[in-house]
């Protein structure tokens, strides 16, 4: 079970809830459980907070999830979570906090920051579109 995971829903506040697994690429909802606002209280719309929900990833904006619960998630499970096919990997950006940089990943190193845009330069064909548009 993944852990606090803060769910932003369309033209909602976010939430936070429990995930009974991690969502992989072919799942058209989350299934969750205690469902409480960032406050910890319940939600408005929850009738039963010991119920457990599904929600349409069509209503879900993105969600956020700690590298501490996946990890948590990937020991209670016994496997490992950079399984092909899941939507989630374990990997952290080369310049985070113990990055390691893997090669041919694009990544700058830890010291360097993120990796900068070739050019500064905006395209003149994107500012041309978005004038006409």
């Amino acid at each position: 079970m993944l852990r606090n995971v803060v769910v932003h829903l369309l033209n909602e506040q976010p939430i936070m809830a429990d995930l009974v697994a991690a969502p992989k690429q072919v799942d058209v909802s989350v299934i969750s459980c205690n469902l409480r606002t960032m406050a910890g209280q319940q939600p408005v719309f929850v009738d039963r907070s010991d119920s457990t929900f599904v929600i349409p990833l069509t209503h879900i904006r993105f969600m956020e999830i700690s590298t501490a619960s996946l990890e948590a998630h990937a020991t209670d499970d016994k496997t490992d979570v950079e399984v092909e096919g899941s939507a989630i990997r374990l990997a952290r950006p080369a310049w985070g906090a113990g990055g390691d940089g893997e090669a041919g990943s694009g990544a700058g190193t830890a010291a360097e920051g993120p990796p900068e845009s070739e050019s500064d330069e905006i395209d003149p064909d994107l500012l041309r579109r978005v004038r006409d548009a």
